[in-house]
């Protein structure tokens, strides 16, 4: 019952993007052994000494032997993310999840919110990367990064050693999302220093890529899916009929049903 309510409630907020870093401490729900049998909450360390919240979610019926790492977006924290795994756990995938440093559950990390996004999201990413082939070396690993996510997903591709990128809201441009977010929004955030140089990133990734761009998505635009289609001829965009990270609610039939977790299927099945 829980999951369904979860749902409903990620059906409700869906439809609100997210302008800028809006970190949440406290978890929507949390895993439980009905939904989630046998998950574990390990302890995981980044190498500058920021201790991760991290959730381990077991797979459900025939184990794919594929580890999906969630990276999320700029807002909430992970715990938002729980239908998205329980679909991905229904369907045969291990699932982990964690909170940025200075989100949810891991320990606290001074966010301007005024920021785009910190390139320690990427340290904690790997942090994560690393954990999961060492704590799960029987399967082969996907990082799935949802807006923000991209950015750190892109920026750690090269050291990951991951066999399986995709994302939603695909971030292929940092300079030009801080524009459009002014244009639309009013509002000028702030990035990193090197951020001008992230689109060189782009060539380290991956021939094949997922990923899933809203039609009316006026942030991380069709456009942008198109380009990184261009870089990587063997990427794989599934489109839908709404705005920035809206997938998951518009393309989803019941809680582990839906096309979005049909292009993930076949994506990683090859």
């Amino acid at each position: 019952m829980f999951l369904k309510n979860l749902l409903l409630f990620a059906l409700l907020i869906g439809s609100v993007p997210c302008f800028g870093l809006r970190p949440l401490k406290d978890w929507v729900s949390s895993p439980d052994e009905v939904s989630f049998p046998g998950w574990k909450a390990p302890e995981v360390v980044t190498p500058d000494h920021y201790k991760l919240a991290v959730w381990q979610l077991p797979p459900r019926g025939n184990d794919r032997k594929l580890t999906v790492i969630i990276a999320g977006n700029d807002a909430n924290n992970m715990s938002y993310n729980l239908p998205l795994a329980y679909a991905l756990s229904m369907n045969g995938f291990t699932v982990v999840m964690f909170d940025y440093r200075g989100f949810g559950g891991s320990q606290d990390f001074a966010i301007d919110t005024n920021y785009l996004y910190y390139n320690e999201f990427s340290t904690d990413l790997l942090t994560v990367c690393r954990w999961a082939k060492q704590a799960i070396p029987q399967n082969k690993m996907a990082i799935f990064g949802i807006s923000m996510g991209t950015i750190a997903a892109t920026q750690i591709w090269a050291e990951a050693h991951a066999d399986y990128l995709m994302g939603e809201g695909f971030v292929t441009n940092t300079v030009a999302v801080q524009q459009r977010i002014m244009r639309i929004k009013g509002r000028k955030l702030e990035l990193p220093g090197d951020a001008p140089f992230y689109p060189q990133l782009l060539a380290s990734l991956p021939r094949r890529i997922l990923v899933i761009s809203g039609k009316y998505d006026e942030i991380t635009t069709p456009g942008d899916a198109m380009e990184l289609k261009r870089m990587h001829s063997g990427t794989v965009i599934k489109s839908f009929d709404a705005g920035h990270c809206q997938g998951f609610t518009m393309m989803m039939t019941d809680e582990a049903r839906g096309p979005y977790l049909d292009a993930i299927k076949s994506f990683t099945s090859k």
